[in-house]
């Protein structure tokens, strides 16, 4: 989602995809009664949690192929205003409704604490999803340091730096009783490191061995996420949180992550109306991202009928998101790409 001028449809449509999911983990219903009774929803509600890891997995595999001779100064300066201020005007309607309506979080928070820190909650990506911005810009700061990692060796050292990074987010966000900002456990690089770096790697070499290991991670990892589920819905976690995202989700985006990028994969894709939708997704899909969490929202607030729908809520989410990303770049592209996100 960095805004790489040339488009490859295979990684396009991965793009679309992990849209896709983004904007169903928004959508998706929070869990009532025991977990038991909900299995089918819990293992297809993680299987969506490939979603951030996916587009992080692309970021490093384009920034790897990228020129090597340019410079890194040149890169940043080129690359952090089309995230960063893009990330800024779309935090500025969730600013209006914490002051304004406070419908979210239904607290009073109109003093000179609470002002700071929702203005380093506007600052530093701490509202809806903004987060992912907060990493990307970390990746792209770390980039000369990160590349050193783009082996074996550093694959390794990134997949237990990211689980122990997750064991620990997870424990201080359902167990300690430690109220985190978004930012704080889902925007920190280490939580998300192994995906990047798996980028990097198959960047330099696409796996093409066997689809075992990444099935059986699949496999494992989504084994490991339903044991969580259900041992954090017997705990004092409130049920919006039980399908939050955890250590195995990490297992099951790697095993789905290495499958996608396994060269027989791509092998299979074909030129077809599906992936074409695909493809025209994945164009728009930092658009899609920096909206969807407001309309979904929307949703919530003015349409009840949809409400309890995920399948409504997605399809009315999705259709108004690309609709007005869209209708930006038919006013004018230029200034709906620099300051919007509207690629």
């Amino acid at each position: 989602m960095e805004g790489q001028k040339v488009r490859l449809p295979y990684f396009d449509a991965l793009r679309g995809l992990a849209i896709m999911c983004v904007v169903s983990i928004h959508c998706a219903p929070v869990l009532s009664g025991s977990v038991g009774d909900s299995c089918a929803t819990v293992l297809f509600r993680g299987l969506h949690d490939v979603a951030v890891p996916l587009f992080l997995a692309l970021s490093g595999y384009f920034l790897t192929l990228r020129d090597k001779a340019a410079d890194h100064r040149s890169f940043l300066r080129r690359q952090l205003p089309g995230i960063y201020i893009p990330m800024l005007l779309f935090s500025l309607p969730w600013l209006y409704l914490t002051y304004v309506t406070e419908i979210i979080w239904h607290v009073r928070v109109l003093n000179p604490e609470g002002i700071a820190v929702q203005l380093a909650k506007l600052f530093g990506g701490g509202f809806g999803t903004m987060y992912f911005v907060t990493v990307l810009i970390q990746f792209y700061l770390l980039l000369p340091w990160l590349q050193r990692l783009a082996n074996g060796r550093g694959l390794a050292i990134a997949a237990a730096v990211t689980l122990l990074a997750n064991i620990g987010s997870e424990w201080l966000q359902f167990f300690s009783g430690c109220d985190l900002l978004q930012v704080v456990h889902s925007g920190l690089f280490v939580n998300w490191l192994l995906f990047f770096v798996m980028g990097m790697c198959f960047a330099r070499r696409r796996p093409d061995s066997g689809l075992l290991m990444p099935l059986a991670l699949i496999a494992a990892g989504l084994a490991m996420q339903y044991a969580e589920t259900v041992y954090i819905s017997g705990c004092d976690v409130s049920p919006q949180f039980w399908l939050d995202y955890k250590t195995g989700s990490s297992v099951l985006a790697a095993g789905i992550i290495w499958l996608l990028f396994d060269q027989r994969t791509e092998r299979c894709f074909r030129d077809n109306v599906l992936n074409r939708g695909l493809r025209y997704l994945g164009r728009m899909a930092f658009g899609i991202y920096l909206l969807n969490p407001l309309f979904a929202w929307v949703i919530v607030l003015y349409v009840p009928v949809l409400s309890d729908s995920w399948a409504g809520r997605w399809i009315f989410t999705m259709a108004c998101c690309m609709a007005v990303v869209e209708i930006g770049r038919r006013i004018h592209r230029p200034m709906a790409e620099r300051y919007l996100g509207f690629r």
